[in-house]
């Protein structure tokens, strides 16, 4: 059996920005005066605020930033003023720009709206370059320009030392509980692909997220299984998957992933990690192949 490659690093979440009160590109005007006290309402925007923002520019985060089983940086989420979401909680914190998402309820940001408060919404990144140019609007809007290009300039870095496909390259998929995986147009495809991996499920058709049958992912010949789950957390779903008659019979010949979801669902700082995690698999298991 392959030796497993397990990746356990974080992958700090993302944070678009779009519509809202607050908008983009305004070509040569002046930059709006850096927000003091700023709201998040989504978890994707909580990581990359702790990963952009002046501690004392945030006033509030989600109360899902601090649980880890859904936060990247849950640790550093329970040192943070926290909230449950609600209307009233946010605009108690006398918020002077609150970040949202296309998925935050529609009567939490309508009464943002109302309160005349600037909003920023999110929408999802989709590729690796959506995400860079969504990190710089977020620094642009918070007032930290330099730490989004320092974030970037990290990002291009990985991706410029990410091993070029091998000939032919290696394949993988990622197994997620209940049997979804992710395919083309999802940023975790884009990730792949800039790992120098080809994406099965991507190759086979399915696109975004979408749900795959075991034996389907066995008769594909992945050679690296990409598993949601988190090795050094509780034992959960994806870890039941790998008793599977299916995956027993293809894990003879494909190397296991460790890759928590909550890692790369969110764009943001830690796309760069995920991309060095996934070539270095990449390299590792080409390796033992160059060896057989």
């Amino acid at each position: 059996m392959a030796a497993a490659v397990v990746l356990g690093a974080a992958l700090c979440a993302a944070a678009p920005a779009g519509g809202g009160t607050l908008a983009a590109g305004t070509g040569g005007a002046a930059a709006p005066p850096r927000p003091h006290r700023i709201v998040s309402l989504n978890l994707c925007a909580d990581q990359l605020l702790m990963a952009l923002a002046d501690r004392d520019q945030i006033a509030g985060l989600t109360w899902l930033s601090a649980n880890p089983m859904l936060s990247a940086d849950a640790a550093a989420g329970l040192t943070y003023p926290r909230h449950h979401g609600s209307a009233e909680a946010v605009l108690a914190l006398r918020p002077d720009l609150v970040i949202a998402s296309r998925f935050t309820a529609p009567d939490e940001v309508a009464a943002v709206r109302r309160a005349g408060v600037p909003l920023l919404m999110l929408p999802v990144p989709a590729t690796i370059a959506q995400v860079e140019a969504q990190i710089a609007e977020v620094a642009a809007a918070i007032g930290q320009p330099q730490r989004g290009a320092a974030i970037n300039r990290d990002i291009a870095a990985s991706l410029a030392a990410a091993p070029p496909a091998g000939k032919p390259p290696l394949r993988a998929i990622v197994v997620s509980p209940n049997g979804f995986t992710v395919g083309a147009g999802s940023l975790a495809d884009d990730v792949m692909q800039k790992a120098g991996l080809v994406n099965l499920a991507a190759e086979q058709g399915l696109a975004g997220y979408d749900r795959v049958p075991l034996e389907r992912i066995a008769r594909a010949g992945a050679d690296l299984l990409i598993f949601d789950a988190d090795p050094d957390g509780a034992p959960a779903l994806a870890g039941e998957l790998r008793h599977h008659p299916a995956l027993i019979r293809l894990a003879a010949q494909a190397s296991l992933v460790d890759m928590p979801s909550k890692y790369w669902t969110c764009g943001g700082p830690g796309v760069a990690t995920a991309v060095r995690l996934l070539s270095a698999a990449a390299r590792e298991v080409a390796a033992e192949k160059a060896t057989q």
